[in-house]
């Protein structure tokens, strides 16, 4: 029997595996969903190669993560919708198979892991720009969607909210590499990296994901307060504030698709506090009407909420008991919120799980945290508030991807 190739080593597959999840996350799920499938059989193959020693430290960053899928498989005792249930199990169990892969296979080379995030943030800004070649071919009818509250089209099958969340971890992963001057791969990669980059942030702009706006934000505020903490660099910090106070004002003034995109949200929320107003095809309003659904099926369970499969059907009951400022067809089924779904669907315990899932890799590695893993938190974190993030596919797969990648690798002490 021959002989295996020196290079076909766990190390080696998992660089390539990760590498083809990282690119495939923003453009193909069929090819998403077959990489969970390598991965998990490269898994296995190590743990056959070390017979099955491991250490329980090893496995916990999986386990974690993967106490949001156990959740799932609990509320089987009380969910009435077992179709639903069956067709979550099903989704959700890519966490399972990700996390644990990612936790069993041995850490990648540092060149390995920086080639995987260039690798993704190429593949964002490749999307990214292709998008807006189609967006200027058609300015002024995709402006006037966007006047109207409408979104631009992302080119490919995934949705402009998930694109936009990758987006802005793309902007803040390639400013932390660029950062790090000793660990180039190629000639000019630094200077590259930042253009990109900057591309990056206005193409965030002019492409006005709600979510990915406010979540970006959100994460460059929490990372410059990390940063201020860990570095006590107070000037470079007050720089930086100033950069992101002024980034909004001048994309305001000087992006017409951002531009409308802040005036049409402000007009949204005036439309719904007018009592009077008909709110159809007004998506921050009838987001908020699928928030109160969600918190009043919060009030009546809120232990153990009503089983998260259920939730749809729950918000269809709120909706025919209570006389809606909106026609039947346009009611959100989804409360839009990863927070109050789990506090409708899971009750506090499950928000509880959440919370800890989120907060944990921070715990765990204190003062070793990076800058880079802190303001992905942030972003997901953010990004959690206006959508249902784990309750889709993109959504589960890129959250467990990078947290775990992140988990791994961005530990300060092994620097």
């Amino acid at each position: 029997m021959k002989r295996l190739p020196t290079w076909v080593t766990p190390q080696n597959a998992t660089f390539f595996i990760c590498l083809v999840l990282a690119t495939a996350l923003p453009w193909s799920k069929a090819l998403l969903s077959i990489g969970t499938g390598v991965i998990s059989a490269i898994a296995l193959w190590q743990l056959i190669i070390d017979k099955f020693r491991i250490s329980f430290r090893q496995l916990v960053p999986a386990i974690v993560v993967c106490s949001l899928f156990l959740l799932q498989v609990i509320s089987f005792f009380y969910t009435e919708n077992m179709g639903k249930w069956g067709s979550d199990v099903r989704i959700k169990a890519n966490m399972v198979g990700l996390a644990f892969a990612i936790a069993i296979l041995p850490k990648m080379k540092p060149w390995q892991y920086r080639t995987v995030l260039l690798s993704f943030i190429a593949m964002v800004t490749l999307i990214a720009s292709t998008s807006l070649v189609y967006y200027f071919i058609d300015f002024a009818e995709q402006t006037e969607w966007v006047r109207k509250n409408s979104s631009i089209d992302i080119i490919g099958s995934i949705h402009h909210i998930y694109f936009g969340l990758m987006l802005a971890f793309a902007v803040i992963a390639g400013f932390l590499l660029w950062r790090k001057k000793n660990e180039v791969l190629f000639p000019y990669e630094r200077p590259l990296l930042l253009g990109i980059t900057l591309l990056n942030l206005v193409f965030l702009h002019i492409l006005t994901s709600r979510t990915g706006l406010v979540a970006f934000y959100a994460a460059v505020g929490g990372g410059v307060f990390f940063y201020i903490l860990s570095e006590r660099q107070f000037l470079k910090a007050t720089g930086l504030v100033v950069v992101l106070t002024a980034l909004p004002i001048v994309a305001y003034h000087t992006i017409p698709s951002f531009y409308y995109r802040v005036n049409v949200t402000h007009w949204d929320a005036h439309q719904y506090q007018n009592t009077n107003n008909s709110l159809n095809e007004l998506s921050l309003s009838l987001r908020i009407l699928a928030w109160q659904g969600a918190w009043d099926i919060f009030t009546k369970h809120p232990v153990i909420g009503v089983g998260i499969s259920d939730v749809e059907d729950e918000m269809r009951v709120y909706y025919a008991g209570k006389e809606m400022r909106a026609s039947a067809d346009q009611l959100l089924e989804n409360p839009h919120s990863q927070y109050l779904e789990y506090l409708a669907g899971f009750g506090i315990v499950g928000i509880c799980v959440l919370l800890c899932v989120l907060v944990f890799p921070l715990i765990d590695l204190g003062k070793n945290t990076t800058l880079l893993l802190f303001s992905f938190i942030c972003l997901i974190f953010s990004g959690m508030v206006a959508e249902s993030f784990l309750e889709r596919q993109i959504g589960i797969s890129f959250f467990v991807i990078f947290l775990m990648l992140l988990w791994k690798h961005e530990n300060r002490s092994l620097s």
